[in-house]
């Protein structure tokens, strides 16, 4: 910071010109200016985040898909037999679902126990730099944790679903594997 009666853009100027065509190069600005531009850069890493965590997201989802596909596909001579005694479509689409919503929640529960202590780590690894003011995970943060593992856990149990309505009963019992 330039002392009174110092103007600080003429020093900056002053700076620069020095070292102008050499391999040191500087561009001076103001402390204001250096933060807004940080805070610009910081939206774009923000939204680069985001992506990713949509990403991990569709993975996971894909993964869960896989699970459950694969389960009922295991279990299908079990749900032939439960639909021969006389349960109906929404019975075994409640249990698949059911069993979806399990793992979403489970899987994702065990995401949110870990990640009070990597925030924990983090803002121990970073007070002292200056990097984040303040760091904390709200409740509107675990809501919406909550929100995306129901729907990932809903959007899992679709594709096995409609594969056990559309599965005749005598499909069902002779079905091998």
């Amino acid at each position: 910071r330039a002392a009174d009666g110092i103007n600080g853009q003429t020093v900056a100027e002053a700076i620069d010109a020095s070292f102008a065509n050499s391999s040191a190069e500087t561009r001076t600005e103001s402390e204001q200016a250096y933060f807004a531009g940080w805070v610009a850069r910081s939206g774009a890493l923000l939204r680069g985040l985001e992506w990713m965590s949509g990403i991990i997201n569709g993975i996971a989802l894909l993964v869960l898909v896989n699970a459950l596909a694969m389960a009922v596909r295991e279990r299908t001579r079990e749900y032939a037999v439960i639909k021969t005694l006389g349960f109906q479509p929404l019975h075994l689409v409640s249990l698949v679902l059911g069993e979806s919503l399990l793992l979403a929640l489970l899987g994702g529960g065990f995401g949110l126990v870990l990640l009070f202590p990597a925030a924990q780590l983090y803002a121990v690894m970073t007070q002292d730099r200056g990097y984040v003011a303040s760091y904390s995970i709200t409740t509107e943060t675990m809501g919406m944790c909550l929100g995306v593992m129901l729907l990932v856990g809903l959007l899992a149990a679709v594709w096995p679903a409609i594969r056990l309505i559309r599965m005749t009963t005598l499909e069902g019992l002779r079905h091998a594997g």
